[in-house]
């Protein structure tokens, strides 16, 4: 919208005019003012803006000057203005917000590209956090003009510290048992709603603790959708560029480059694992019979002892029949073949108590050979040939 408060000084007049800058402007003003305002005209004088919403109203809405201009000759005014309207196209296309089916029904809950320019100052390097598969994470703290309805959740997120530093960068902070077990509730739920309850697939591609946030009261959420592919339900993803965290990647990836749910179910399998015995899946500093996690925990079970494999922190203070479940659902959840691995809402089942494991668990585990029901194809465990690879974190640095 262009706005122009033109004052005659001679007439004493005082007009506001309001109207789309795609459309000429009206030779009728909007409101109109018939007094002499000499009196309050200065040799130095300040201009300034104001708007406000109704505080009645269900939905916020966001107020921005563009462009003005301030000139006492009309006809430079003229001149201006319309070098003005021209900035203020330029900046509308930076700015401009295309609002989704969902939000126009809902109402806007993304933020504006201004909002999050200015909270990142530009997205400048020095607010940079980190870099992973998807490209930079900038921190930037939201005006309190944001903190509406409309992003309360998203403050909410910035006050979350990640469950991996939990679980290995904060030494006077130990999860209890309880606190872990609710945390894989929490993300088999998560992981349930975006495979098959939501009116399209979403396939995040990369689960593990440090995309996990943590709130005060030790709810998990799945953050950082960056990898995050969507797919009608009943289609196959197309996807050819491998992407991910070494340790969660199931190895059929790197033979078709395709991220689906199963692949997603394999990630979470290790992010179980990792959850119930404190330590990343691959662990290059460890001794041999222990780098790979799921390796040594299968190790512990073949010996009469899976619950060794437990985090030592916990001082065997859980509930041995979760945990057991936890290590023997990841082993199964994470399993080199795909047709071996169960549905989110399959998993949901076994955390919830619905359905058993079954009681072959241990030979499902190291089979490497499986029929698809659908048809007589045998699915096995094979030698991968690698397509393009996109890691989000240091292999070599971490450990995984």
């Amino acid at each position: 919208m262009q706005i122009w408060m033109e004052y005659d000084g001679v007439d004493k007049q005082l007009n506001v005019t309001l109207h789309p800058i795609n459309i000429p402007k009206p030779k009728i003003p909007i409101l109109s003012l018939k007094r002499d305002l000499s009196p309050y005209m200065y040799e130095t004088m300040y201009v300034g803006f104001s708007s406000s919403s109704s505080s009645h109203s269900i939905m916020k809405s966001s107020h921005y000057i563009l462009a003005w201009s301030f000139k006492m000759n009309g006809l430079t005014l003229v001149l201006v203005t319309v070098f003005g309207v021209m900035m203020l196209l330029s900046r509308k296309r930076r700015f401009v917000e295309i609002l989704e089916d969902w939000e126009v029904q809902y109402g806007p809950h993304r933020f504006s590209y201004k909002d999050l320019f200015k909270t990142t100052k530009g997205f400048k390097e020095k607010e940079v956090l980190g870099r992973g598969g998807f490209g930079r994470v900038y921190k930037g703290v939201l005006p309190s003009s944001c903190a509406s309805m409309n992003c309360s959740w998203f403050m909410t997120i910035c006050l979350m510290e990640s469950l991996d530093k939990f679980l290995y960068h904060l030494p006077h902070s130990n999860l209890n048992w309880t606190q872990r077990f609710k945390i894989v509730k929490d993300m088999a739920s998560t992981l349930f709603y975006l495979h098959q309850q939501w009116v399209q697939v979403i396939i995040h591609r990369d689960i593990k603790p440090a995309n996990v946030l943590i709130d005060s009261e030790m709810n998990a959420r799945l953050g950082d959708f960056g990898l995050a592919k969507l797919c009608d339900l009943g289609n196959d993803p197309q996807t050819s560029h491998v992407a991910g965290t070494l340790g969660y990647m199931a190895p059929e990836l790197a033979r078709t480059g395709k991220a689906n749910t199963s692949t997603d179910v394999y990630a979470f399998g290790s992010f179980m694992l990792e959850v119930a015995c404190g330590r990343r899946p691959i662990e290059a500093q460890a001794s041999p019979d222990q780098t790979f996690l799921a390796d040594w925990i299968t190790g512990c079970w073949d010996n009469g002892d899976i619950l060794a494999a437990v985090d030592g922190r916990l001082e065997k203070r859980f509930v041995v029949q979760e945990a057991e479940l936890v290590l023997k659902l990841g082993l199964l959840c994470s399993h080199p073949v795909a047709a071996a691995r169960p549905s989110m809402s399959g998993v949901i089942s076994y955390l919830d108590g619905v359905a058993a494991l079954p009681d072959n668990l241990s030979s499902v585990i190291k089979t490497r050979e499986f029929h698809v029901e659908s048809s007589d194809e045998l699915i096995t465990e094979s030698n991968y040939s690698v397509p393009p690879l996109t890691i989000t974190e240091s292999f070599v640095s971490d450990g995984r």
